[in-house]
């Protein structure tokens, strides 16, 4: 097997919203870890206090799907219930990491748009940690 077949590329993740595969043109997150300094005399340890979880879906606009997402947030003020499942699949090698994101919040809603260009919308959002159903 060559070498480079052992990297993931970007066209094998596929990203679940409430289990429906929308065609994620991208997809981020990020775990964020805050710690307390802990002083213990001449030494500083470091205390876990909060654990946060972020990121970004990415879609070339063929529906209103931030909008549908955030479902009656604008009339009602209450968020939707949101999953998301995320798979990042090397095909050579059969391995994938799966996980899961509960009590997602989106945190915007919009698009952009330029002449002559795809239209593209950017769903960023707020979560639990994730979940990890499987590693590579």
């Amino acid at each position: 097997m060559s070498e480079g077949n052992r990297y993931v590329s970007g066209n094998e993740v596929t990203v679940w919203v409430n289990g429906v595969d929308y065609k994620a043109k991208s997809f981020e997150y990020k775990i964020s870890y805050e710690f307390e300094d802990v002083p213990d005399g001449l030494k500083t340890y470091k205390k876990l206090v909060k654990i946060s979880c972020e990121g970004t879906m990415g879609f070339s606009k063929t529906q209103s799907l931030g909008l549908k997402l955030t479902g009656d947030v604008l009339k009602t003020g209450k968020t939707p219930d949101i999953t998301i499942t995320s798979k990042a699949l090397n095909a050579q090698t059969g391995k994938a990491e799966r996980l899961v994101f509960r009590n997602v919040v989106i945190t915007e809603a919009g698009m952009s748009s330029e002449n002559q260009s795809l239209v593209e919308e950017e769903i960023p959002f707020a979560c639990d940690p994730p979940e990890v159903l499987e590693l590579m």
